[in-house]
């Protein structure tokens, strides 16, 4: 059965289109059928991130608007696998993808597809509903810090409103050395206050920095100790049971990862 995971964080800037990105490659390069859909309208950042920018000829909105057929809309190239891409408008911001025609491209795409990722639209406005209501799952993107928790906290209460029972939280761009300094939320913390289940904690990594400006998911680089925590992220979702490192025994971590 097919499974539609939106990206979702509630401020911008904490790196959730990068997560979406690697997340989908990973899951393709594990095997398994995997689509990205860019929500974004006007703000097309995840070709960037795939290094697909000169492939896209349609987009969503063109999809949507039956100015083209699903078949042309879908990028694929041979480093990702079996990986689909349907990226946004760059321009068409006036245009938001109608909850009714939109619906219908995911139907369409759950018959071909195992993984169907949604990099949704930062903040809590209609594009982010409409990709709500439509997810299996949620990955919410958070970073330890005031303003990223505080939002994430807003988005997670409004995706339970919305009847997404799954919630996964992934905790981005975490600084060891700031923590300690204490200028920087404990990891505790921040998986305490939200109450949602952990998938994965990524670590600061100039690999990632590096391989956004060569337009190469950092998953790809296999000498990438995050490359090794995304492959991880992506078998936890897909069900298997792969720890998180540095975990301590005792703590609200151990009781988020056996929350149901």
């Amino acid at each position: 059965m097919s499974k539609v995971i939106s990206v979702i964080s509630g401020k911008g800037g904490v790196g959730k289109t990068t997560v979406t990105a690697n997340v989908g490659v990973a899951l393709s390069l594990l095997g398994h059928k995997t689509v990205i859909i860019d929500t974004d309208l006007g703000l097309r950042n995840l070709d960037l991130a795939l290094g697909l920018e000169n492939n896209v000829i349609y987009d969503m909105v063109d999809l949507a608007m039956g100015e083209c057929r699903l078949r042309e809309a879908v990028i694929k190239d041979e480093r990702y696998g079996a990986l689909g891409f349907i990226p946004t408008s760059q321009f068409k911001t006036d245009n938001n993808i109608d909850f009714e025609r939109f619906k219908k491209i995911i139907l369409e795409l759950k018959r071909q597809y195992e993984y169907i990722i949604i990099d949704s639209p930062a903040g809590i406005g209609e594009g982010f509903e409409t990709a709500a209501k439509l997810s299996d799952m949620a990955l919410i993107v958070v970073n330890p810090e005031p303003f990223s928790l505080r939002d994430a906290d807003r988005v997670a209460g409004l995706l339970e409103n919305l009847g997404v029972k799954d919630m996964r939280l992934i905790i981005n761009r975490v600084r060891p050395q700031m923590i300690d300094r204490g200028i920087m939320l404990n990891l505790d913390s921040v998986i305490e206050a939200l109450g949602v289940r952990l998938v994965g904690v990524l670590y600061e990594d100039e690999s990632v920095i590096e391989a956004a400006i060569f337009g190469m998911p950092v998953v790809l680089n296999k000498k990438s100790k995050i490359a090794d925590e995304f492959n991880s992220i992506a078998k936890r979702i897909n069900g298997e049971n792969v720890p998180i490192e540095n975990i301590k025994k005792k703590s609200v971590w151990r009781k988020l990862l056996k929350k149901k």
